[in-house]
């Protein structure tokens, strides 16, 4: 059953717990609903999957090399891609990788902290 938080499973109609049970179980309602992110002007807008971003999530095997562009938002798409993971399973633990501890506890600021706040 889902968390609805605070609010008591008794106030919510039986027709809008089946959305909402609908809408959180798809992994790709929630990867383009769900969260929120800064772009580039400093703007809270809701995250969307750029395409190149979706074909990798299509794509995705058990090892994957990302050749690196800059811009295409992947480093985003896989921080929030890992946030959704571990808020809806059950025993899943997620690390940042990067050259040093400040930049990944910027990286965990803004790619991470932002979308789960």
């Amino acid at each position: 059953m889902i968390n609805l938080g605070s609010v008591p499973q008794e106030k919510i109609s039986a027709q809008d717990r089946a959305f909402l049970f609908s809408r959180l179980s798809n992994k790709w309602w929630r990867l383009n609903h769900l969260y929120k992110i800064e772009n580039e002007d400093g703007e809270l807008v809701t995250f969307k999957l750029r395409p190149a971003q979706a074909l990798l999530f299509k794509m995705m095997g058990y090892r994957n090399i990302i050749l690196k562009a800059r811009q295409l938002g992947f480093s985003t798409a896989i921080d929030i891609y890992l946030l959704d993971e571990a808020l809806f399973n059950k025993r899943l633990k997620c690390g940042i990788v990067a050259q040093d501890k400040q930049a990944a506890g910027e990286i965990f600021r803004t790619k991470v902290e932002v979308p789960y706040d």
